[in-house]
């Protein structure tokens, strides 16, 4: 499914592309980008997927201000979770 080959993306290019699964749907909605993002939606657009790319840049940008070092979005993934 989408997980799986957002997955296999992140793995690719973990400092570009983040892994579209429930974890990370439930984080963004926590921190409240459920009006830009379709948390709702398992299955993504590459439109939807792009922008859902470009927010995580954004919150990793954010959490090196924070000083969390955050090396990519595998290691994002495991923080929306966690």
């Amino acid at each position: 499914g989408p997980a799986s080959a957002s997955e296999m993306i992140t793995c690719i290019f973990p400092r570009e592309c983040g892994i579209w699964n429930d974890r990370a749907r439930k984080g963004l909605e926590t921190l409240s980008y459920g009006d830009v993002l379709p948390l709702d939606k398992k299955s993504i657009t590459s439109k939807e997927y792009e922008k859902f790319c470009t927010v995580l840049n954004e919150i990793r940008k954010n959490l090196i201000k924070l000083d969390k070092d955050v090396e990519d979005f595998l290691e994002q993934d495991y923080s929306l979770y966690y």
